[in-house]
C-alpha cells in the first residue's frame, strides 16, 4: 500500500488532475480527486461561452496554439493573475497539455466519456474520498468538491491555502503529506 500511495503521489506531479479511477479504475478501493470536483458539469468559468467559443474555434481551426492559450487562461484563477503564478506551473501544464492535444487529429472521434450520475452513486460507494482544493480556487469548484466528501461514509476534504487549481503542482510536498496521510490513514 505505501508503494502504492507513493507511486500515486509521483503520479500527482505528472498530472493535473488525479483521481484513482484514473490510475487503476478497475481497482479502485478509494478515490483522491485534485483539480475535480467529481461532478457532472463543467465549473462556471468553463462555462463562460466566451471561453467555451475560443477552445472550439482554436479547435476546429486546428490550431493549437490558440487552445493552449484558451487553455492556460485558467490557470490564474479567479483570484489573481498570471504574474501571480510561478512560471513553471503554466509551462508544466502546457507541456502536458500539448502532449496530449498533439495525440489528436482533427475531425477524429470524440474519445471523451463524461462521468454521469455521480451524486446518485457516491453516497452508496463504500469508497473513501479524499477531495484536495487550491485555496485561491473558483469557490464554485470548491464547494462541490466539500460537498463531494461530505457526502460519503470516509469523505475528507482538504485546502491547500495559497494555491490555485493545481495544488499538487504549486505546493508538491504539501499534496504528498496530505495524499500520504490519507492513504496511510485507511
Amino acid at each position: 500500500m505505501v508503494e502504492q500511495s507513493q507511486h500515486l503521489a509521483e503520479y500527482a506531479h505528472t498530472r493535473p488532475h488525479v483521481g484513482v479511477r484514473q490510475v487503476a479504475p478497475d481497482i479502485a478501493q478509494h478515490e483522491v480527486l485534485a483539480g475535480d470536483d467529481g461532478g457532472d458539469r463543467l465549473p462556471a468559468r468553463l462555462r463562460e461561452p466566451e471561453y467555451q467559443a475560443e477552445q472550439a474555434r482554436a479547435l476546429a481551426a486546428g490550431d493549437v496554439e490558440a487552445w493552449l492559450g484558451a487553455f492556460l487562461r485558467v490557470v490564474p484563477g479567479p483570484h489573481r493573475t498570471a504574474a501571480d503564478v510561478d512560471p513553471d506551473i503554466p509551462r508544466r501544464l502546457r507541456e502536458m497539455a500539448l502532449a496530449t492535444i498533439s495525440q489528436h487529429t482533427p475531425g477524429e472521434k470524440n474519445w471523451h466519456v463524461p462521468v454521469t450520475g455521480t451524486w446518485d452513486r457516491v453516497a452508496n460507494s463504500g469508497v473513501p474520498v479524499l477531495t484536495v482544493n487550491g485555496g485561491l480556487e473558483p469557490a464554485d469548484l470548491r464547494a462541490a468538491a466539500e460537498r463531494l466528501a461530505g457526502t460519503v461514509a470516509n469523505g475528507r476534504s482538504v485546502t491547500i491555502e495559497g494555491t490555485g487549481h493545481y495544488p499538487n503542482l504549486e505546493q508538491p510536498r504539501v499534496f504528498d503529506e496530505t495524499l500520504l496521510g490519507f492513504l496511510r490513514g485507511l
